[in-house]
């Protein structure tokens, strides 16, 4: 596959990143042919010379090593606007993809763009497209052509939470409907490419005999098949970590077990295979499956098949449950299914079966963050008792697993009542890899929480840290919730020697988009605060966007609301 870029860029102004990379891999035969630098009438100012384009490894922060690399260029004026113009050829060694091109992904203008696809009369592609307008096609020779033309300027920022199909951005995928890729496969259907996955990692299971051994000595004695896979998984946890490795077909081609023994890393795919191998070893049938991990669920186009995965997790069935297991993470417990792969179909690989599956959906109360929060209204002090799951569970077990102190202090001053109060000391429990939750200890020294005016008393309130939405006017888009959003908050004011007599009223709003609760409760010299929160998961057009910003509104005005109570 031979691709060609002819590129003409604008730059509008000197704050704009003017660095042109090319990425291509080992293998492939890349040249840039022509590069110059034009004012915006189109006059050539200068062209780049060949010794000014340059090459580099794109080796990333997580990757051991890779077969990737870079050819990368800068042309910079003085006088705005400027156009750069470049021509690259690409001669690929190896391909799977044809054309994968989502302009709701980026943030670069397509002020014009032409897609031309020429493929040999004798070979069959796959395609589909939203937002452009069907290709016109035509045979030349022992050629078919198409032709795509598209445009597409996107919004100068990007709304929370968004509904990328309200972008209408263009996109175009293209596949071939077979191909030769290490292994010859096929994308007629999921299955066809399953089992052309199952076949490019095959052989790759064996395990040295001292492994075997080292497996035998963790089993003895343990005859439940979940047990036995949990004693493999904290085995893989305790004596691996996670570094990638893309060389040769290594985006797709798993590294053999053997290597993970031999070196204690691996990438996703070799993680998973020797944790796959060992559950073989022991008599557990496991199943490689392939999954786009993110906390953005992107809708898997069941009709098209594809690559259209980046990770791999282990899917094990057993007679009480099916665990799924993700391999590149040593600090989260034995089947956690977290917001990163949670809610979204997935590719289990079998040698003749190979099949779309659903991985389960996060609920309300595998996200709950729940607090309690001790007002000592007279020495102007506050206690807090956190316990946090879902994506903030993620982000302070990884904070407390992989940062250094100082970094994690930073995180939790600027994160816990910023602003409002000084940090005096704290603990975070991160030691339980068998809860997937972490609790946060605090104490904290506060001013003006306390306001006292004759029979009236004003606290300062708690509220629930949560996004602030566009306004209905400034929004594009319609919402997309991945996984629900759960928090509970119980507020102890201790106001000593004060008889109360009035509190504020209760608040509870129940919508489509969740519910939310707030209400109040005396005990002899305390008012106890309780507030609850939840957001459901799912996707509302931008006709309702109107509602779902009235809902989060009345929710964050009641949160920042003083409270006002009344005394004898």
């Amino acid at each position: 596959m031979v691709q060609i870029d002819t590129v003409l860029m604008q730059i509008n102004d000197r704050n704009a990143d003017t660095e042109i990379i090319i990425p291509y891999s080992k293998g492939d035969k890349i040249s840039v042919d022509i590069v110059r630098l034009e004012d915006q009438d189109g006059n050539i100012i200068r062209k780049l010379k060949k010794n000014e384009i340059k090459d580099r490894s794109f080796i990333s922060s997580i990757s051991l090593y890779e077969d990737d690399f870079v050819k990368y260029f800068d042309l910079k004026h003085d006088q705005f606007p400027y156009r750069i113009f470049y021509v690259s050829w690409i001669h690929y060694a190896k391909s799977l993809n044809i054309v994968d091109i989502d302009h709701a992904r980026t943030k670069t203008p397509v002020h014009s763009g032409t897609l031309i696809v020429e493929v040999p009369i004798k070979d069959s592609i796959r395609y589909k497209y939203e937002n452009v307008e069907s290709p016109k096609t035509a045979v030349q020779n022992r050629f078919r052509k198409y032709i795509w033309k598209y445009g597409y300027i996107p919004p100068s920022s990007a709304d929370i939470y968004r509904l990328d199909k309200d972008l209408k951005a263009p996109s175009i995928h293209i596949v071939p409907l077979h191909f030769k890729y290490g292994e010859a496969g096929s994308f007629e259907s999921w299955k066809s490419f399953g089992n052309w996955i199952f076949r490019l990692n095959k052989n790759k299971d064996k395990l040295p005999a001292e492994e075997c051994q080292r497996i035998d000595n963790l089993l003895r004695n343990t005859h439940s098949q979940k047990q036995k896979v949990e004693i493999l998984y904290r085995y893989l946890q305790d004596y691996t970590r996670y570094i990638n490795v893309s060389i040769k077909l290594g985006g797709l081609q798993t590294y053999p077990a053997s290597y993970v023994c031999n070196n204690k890393y691996g990438d996703c795919k070799a993680l998973t295979n020797y944790l796959q191998s060992m559950l073989k070893y022991a008599g557990i049938p496991s199943y490689y499956t392939l999954v786009e991990a993110g906390t953005k669920i992107s809708e898997l186009d069941v009709n098209f098949p594809s690559q259209a995965f980046n990770h791999v997790i282990l899917t094990v069935p057993l007679e009480e449950d099916t665990v799924f297991l993700e391999c590149t993470d040593k600090n989260i417990p034995f089947g956690y299914i977290g917001t990163f792969t949670q809610g979204r179909k997935a590719l289990l690989v079998d040698e003749n079966d190979s099949r779309l599956i659903p991985i389960p959906a996060l609920q309300p109360d595998d996200v709950l963050c729940s607090r309690t929060i001790e007002v000592k209204t007279d020495i102007q002090q506050i206690h807090l008792s956190e316990v946090q799951k879902g994506h903030k569970y993620e982000f302070f077990n990884y904070a407390a697993k992989e940062l250094g102190k100082d970094r994690v202090d930073d995180i939790i001053r600027s994160q816990i009542f910023s602003g409002k109060a000084e940090l005096i000391d704290y603990e975070l429990n991160s030691n339980n890899r068998q809860s997937p939750e972490i609790s946060l200890t605090a104490r904290f020294k506060a001013e003006n929480i306390y306001k006292e005016y004759g029979k009236n008393i004003i606290l300062s309130p708690f509220p629930m840290d949560f996004k602030d939405f566009e306004t209905p006017d400034q929004r594009t888009t319609g919402v997309q919730i991945n996984y629900p959003e759960f928090y509970q908050d119980t507020i102890i004011y201790e106001i000593p020697d004060k008889e109360i007599i009035k509190i504020p009223e209760r608040v509870f709003v129940e919508t489509d988009f969740g519910k939310y609760e707030i209400f109040f409760d005396l005990k002899n010299h305390t008012l106890v605060c309780y507030k609850t929160f939840l957001l459901y998961p799912g996707k509302h057009p931008i006709e309702r966007y109107e509602e779902f910003f009235r809902f989060i509104q009345t929710m964050k005005n009641n949160e920042l609301k003083n409270i006002h109570i009344e005394t004898l």
